[in-house]
This record gives C-alpha cells, sequence and structure tokens, in this order.
C-alpha cells in the first residue's frame, strides 16, 4: 500500500485541523483496504479510483463493504480526467457490488459515487443490487447497470413499502445527477433505484423494471426530477417510470413507460410540473395482481395524482388507460387525479381511455387556462363519444381561453364558468351542471346536453350557424386573418370578467396565465382579446412554434447526461489546496508572534 502510505502521511496534519484523508487505489486489494481504514480514521474521507474494473468476485471476498458508526461522509471518486467509462465497479453478476453501512444516529451522513460505473450486481435477499446506502447517497456524473436486488425479508410476513432498488438503496435521500440509471431490476420497489426522498438533474432513468412499484425508481416522500428523462421502465404495480409522494418536474420527459397497475408514466400524491413532455405512457390492468388492493386501479396513462395537480406550459399526448373489467376502470388517458387541478398552457393531444376522459379524470375543483384539447378519446374500443376530454366532478371548474379542436369533443363538469373558448368540431358534446355560465365563447348550444337547464347563463357566445367556421390555420391553433373569433373575447381587466370570477385568489391566477397565449405570444393585441388559445397577429421572437402544442415535435433542453469530466470538487482535492494551506497557517503564526 505504497501510495496509501504516502497519503497517511501527507494528511496527518489536516486531520488534526478538520479535513478529510483522501486515498488513491488502483486494485481492488487496495480499494477494500482503503475503505477498511477509512472507516476505522474518524474522518471525513475520499477515495480516488484509477483507471480499472474492480470486480468483487477477484479476490473472493465479496461485497465492497464500508462500515461505520461516526458522524463523517465518504465519496467514492474516479481519478480527475476519467469518467464512469474509466472506472468501474463489477459485482460479476454475483453479489451486491458495494454497501455504505453507518449506524450514527446523524442524517446528514452522505456517501458521494461520482465519474463510477456500478454494474453487474446482484442481491437476491437484500436491497440495493448495485448499491445498498444505510444513509444519504449522491450520484455524479455516474452510471448505475445491470444490477438486480431481490430485497431484503425484515420478518414482516410481506415486503415493506421501502424494500427494492435494482440499481442502489438509499434509506435517506438519493441525488442523481448528470447519471445514467438503467437496465436494473427488482423483485420489489423502485427498479432503478429506491429512497425516501430524491433529486434527479440532467439524468438519464431507462429499461428499468419493478415487479412492484416504481419501474424507473420509488421514493417514499418527495422528489425533485429538473432537465431529465424517465423512459422505458415499467411496473407491474403503480407507477411505470417512477412511484413517490409528491412530485416537482420542470423540463424534463416522460414518456414510453408502463404500469399494470396505475399511472404509466408516475403515480404520486401531488404533482407540480413545469415545462414538460408527458407521452406514450400507458396503465394496462391486463396482469394486475392484487385487484382489490389499490383505488382507481387503471387510471391515469399519463400520470396518476391522489393529490393537487399543477399544469403549466406542458405537452400530453399519446398516453393510454386502459381496463380490461369493469366500468369505472381505465380512466384519465392523459392523467386521472382525486383532487384540485390548475392547469395552465397545456396541451392533451390524442390521449386515450377505455373509461372516462380521454384528455383527464378529475375529482376536485378545476382552472384551465390557454390550454389545448385534440383528438383524445373515450372509450376507444367502443367507439362511444362522452367525455372524451375532461370529466370534472368538483363544486367548480373554471375554463378561460381553451381551445377544443379535432373529430371528438366532449366533456362533464360541475358549475363551470367557461369564457372566451372554442369548441371546434364537427361532433361534440357538452355537459355542463349546477349553476354554469358560458360567455364570450364559440360554442353551438344544440351540443349542450342539458341546454334546458334553466340554471345556465350564455351571454355573448357566437353560434357556429350565425358566424360560420373558425377559420383556424392547418394546424388547428393560429387564427386566420378573417377568424371571427379575434377580438371577441371578455378581456380579464374588465368589471364583467371580474363579477364573473367570484374568488381574489383565482380571479389572480387566471389574469396572470392570460398575459400571454399559449405560445408565449403578448396578451392583448387589437384592444380586445381573442378567443382560444391562440391571440392573432402578436408574437414573441423565440417562442415555440404552434406545431410544437400538438406534440409534433417534443423536445426539451439539451441534457449533459452525463458529463464526461470528472468532477474534481467534492473533498477529492485535497493535495491541491495542501501547500495554500500551510503558507496561511505560517503566515498567521508568524503575524501571531510578531505582535507578542
Amino acid at each position: 500500500m505504497k501510495n496509501i502510505a504516502k497519503v497517511f502521511c501527507s494528511v496527518a496534519v489536516l486531520s488534526a485541523v478538520g479535513f478529510g484523508q483522501t486515498f488513491v487505489v488502483s486494485n481492488t486489494s487496495e480499494f477494500r483496504a482503503a475503505l477498511e481504514n477509512a472507516a476505522a480514521n474518524g474522518e471525513n474521507d475520499t477515495i480516488i479510483l484509477d483507471k480499472g474494473r474492480y470486480v468483487t468476485t477477484s479476490d473472493d471476498k465479496g461485497t465492497f463493504e464500508f462500515n461505520d458508526d461516526e458522524d463523517y461522509n465518504l465519496t467514492i471518486k474516479a481519478k480527475d480526467g476519467l469518467t464512469y467509462k474509466d472506472v468501474i465497479l463489477d459485482g460479476n453478476n454475483t453479489e451486491q457490488v458495494f454497501s455504505f453501512k453507518n449506524t450514527n444516529d446523524s442524517d446528514n451522513i452522505t456517501l458521494t459515487v461520482s465519474s463510477i460505473s456500478v454494474v453487474n450486481g446482484k442481491a437476491n435477499k437484500l436491497d440495493g443490487g448495485g448499491i445498498y446506502c444505510s444513509k444519504n447517497i449522491v450520484v455524479k456524473d455516474s452510471n448505475i447497470s445491470n444490477n438486480f436486488a431481490g430485497g431484503e425479508d425484515k420478518g414482516y410476513g410481506f415486503t415493506p413499502f421501502y424494500a427494492g432498488g435494482g440499481g442502489f438503496k438509499s434509506v435517506k435521500t438519493a441525488k442523481v445527477i448528470r447519471s445514467i440509471i438503467s437496465n436494473n431490476k427488482t423483485n420489489i420497489n423502485g427498479g432503478g433505484f429506491n429512497s425516501y426522498s430524491s433529486y434527479i438533474e440532467n439524468s438519464k432513468i431507462f429499461n428499468n423494471y419493478a415487479n412492484g412499484q416504481g419501474g424507473g425508481f420509488n421514493s417514499d416522500s418527495s422528489s425533485n426530477i429538473q432537465n431529465s428523462e424517465i423512459y422505458k421502465n415499467k411496473s407491474i404495480e403503480t407507477g411505470g417510470g417512477f412511484n413517490l409522494g409528491s412530485v416537482d418536474i420542470n423540463n424534463s420527459k416522460i414518456h414510453d413507460n408502463i404500469s399494470y397497475t396505475r399511472g404509466g408514466g408516475f403515480d404520486s400524491s401531488a404533482a407540480f410540473i413545469y415545462n414538460t413532455d408527458i407521452y406514450n405512457n400507458i396503465v394496462d390492468e391486463k396482469y394486475f395482481r392484487y385487484k382489490d388492493y389499490y383505488s382507481n386501479k387503471a387510471s391515469g396513462g399519463g400520470f396518476y395524482a391522489s393529490g393537487k395537480v399543477i399544469l403549466k406550459n406542458s405537452k400530453l399526448f399519446n398516453n393510454i388507460a386502459k381496463s380490461h373489467e369493469s366500468y369505472l376502470k381505465g380512466m384519465g388517458g392523459g392523467f386521472a387525479s382525486k383532487s384540485d387541478a390548475i392547469i395552465i398552457n397545456t396541451s392533451f393531444v390524442n390521449n386515450k381511455s377505455e373509461n372516462l376522459t380521454g384528455a383527464f379524470l378529475n375529482h376536485g375543483n378545476s382552472i384551465i387556462v390557454n390550454s389545448y384539447f385534440k383528438d383524445n378519446d373515450y372509450d376507444f374500443l367502443t367507439n362511444l363519444d362522452r367525455w372524451t376530454n375532461l370529466y370534472d366532478s368538483s363544486s367548480y371548474s373554471y375554463i378561460i381561453n381553451c381551445t377544443f379542436s379535432g373529430a371528438k369533443n366532449a366533456i362533464s363538469a360541475s358549475a363551470t364558468t367557461l369564457i372566451n373558448t372554442i369548441f371546434e368540431s364537427d361532433d361534440y358534446y357538452v355537459s355542463l351542471h349546477g349553476n354554469s355560465k358560458i360567455y364570450n365563447s364559440y360554442i353551438d348550444y344544440t351540443a349542450l346536453a342539458n341546454k334546458e337547464n334553466k340554471t345556465f347563463i350564455k351571454k355573448h357566445n357566437l353560434q357556429p350557424s350565425t358566424v360560420g367556421d373558425v377559420m383556424f390555420a392547418d394546424n388547428n391553433i393560429t387564427l386566420l386573418p378573417e377568424s371571427p373569433v379575434i377580438n371577441k373575447g371578455l378581456n380579464p381587466d374588465s368589471e364583467g370578467f371580474k363579477k364573473l370570477i367570484d374568488n381574489d385568489d383565482i380571479y389572480k391566477t387566471i389574469k396572470d396565465a392570460l398575459k400571454t397565449d399559449i405560445n408565449g405570444n403578448p396578451r392583448i393585441k387589437g384592444g380586445t382579446i381573442d378567443m382560444g388559445v391562440y391571440e392573432y397577429g402578436s408574437t414573441n421572437e423565440g417562442t415555440s412554434s404552434p406545431t410544437d402544442v400538438q406534440g409534433n415535435n417534443p423536445s426539451i433542453n439539451s441534457n449533459t447526461i452525463p458529463n464526461t469530466t470528472s468532477d474534481s470538487g467534492g473533498g477529492g482535492g485535497a493535495m491541491s489546496w495542501l501547500f495554500p494551506l500551510f503558507a496561511i497557517l505560517l503566515f498567521a503564526r508568524r503575524r501571531f508572534i510578531d505582535k507578542k
């Protein structure tokens, strides 16, 4: 251990003032020795691995292990200039690759894995096929692939929610940054990984499988997903892409995931989604095992949320909810929710469900502004037409400046205030209940299911039989110059508009959303707002094209997944600042002596 001995000597002084110890290793035996020494030295430690494949079976000693009981962190990283393609921890499809266990009570202890691949782990009766971490974990610029976890038997007579983690298991928080999590499997929950909470940034999670919940990953609590892509994952139970508590998603893609229970793209308690494409996800109850355990089975092709939903500047298209059983299953092709939903500048295109609503099903109150619905289909197997777009069983709904277009359009909503909205279709059906109001909209009154309802208030609307066609451009969103709906809306600043929105907070939400149209173009042009999602004659350089709204060209900002340049931070460069530190200490000592 010549190199390690040199490092011991170099950092001995630094340890006394609270700095970590650094080990540089180049083979399996040196790596094991570094882990053992790091666990015993009472410091934060960094182990730097040189280029090579570190195989658990090469010395017949099995899983690489780190066991500690003190409040210190451990970083394992590739040598500067190397990437996860150069440094590989390999379980040889025989055993768990790495185990990090710390019995200290601190919740801040963290294992960091940087610029390393962890592959071919096999933990038949354990959690974490690639890595097990009893504390927090940070996976940076790394690749966790081709691992398997059977799940640990806790003696409960069943496998608990938090068991599993094909790629890795973290008892606390997992952070995945600029990394790949792929082709991992578990018999329990979290094909890619399993954690209490999670943060994912600039990463790809794909081709993972869970025989339980969360094909891509499973987090018991909250998750934050930024600029990432989660796709082609599969789960037998809830959450094809992922399963968790509440989730914040921004600038990401979630697509081609499958769940055989609920939530094709994902299943959550609450979802806050911005600038994200959710498409080609499927929930299909065909192979579902626990038929009496989950409520709302086969619901939410794109996603399912038991709590609040916020969707802004996003696209949901080509998602499917299928059921092979009775009525009231297979609901919400785009998404299904049991609570309130706020939907702004979002498009729903070609989503399908077997029962109740192709676009979305919501059992809470809804605010829908500047949003586009086209060719969503309810009961596509039997070709029934009712509620192809949305079904809302709440106490109120606000549908403002939306456009419903395509071959089939239908909605069912309670106590609805519908303003500046276009219904353009050869065949549509609108069922509004309670004290509903329809103002300044393009709508055929003959399509109202309960048009004789005396509680309806209908004012300043345009009838197709009177004004003719809407006159969309070919994309069914932008308006031609001769369109009758231009300058025919009700301005959000007007007293009439304010009176229709009888809640100050809701009014503010709607008014803020109407500062622009669905493409980000400023409203209002020509003195009066247009009906529908698009403001004619208004442009905003740099905004997305209308075809993007329909889901024909899904894109997000370029991901750096993963960064192939090694991260020199994280405590791995102790030697680089060793001599400047000594110079500072020496200078301070001399000034102290001079003062005396």
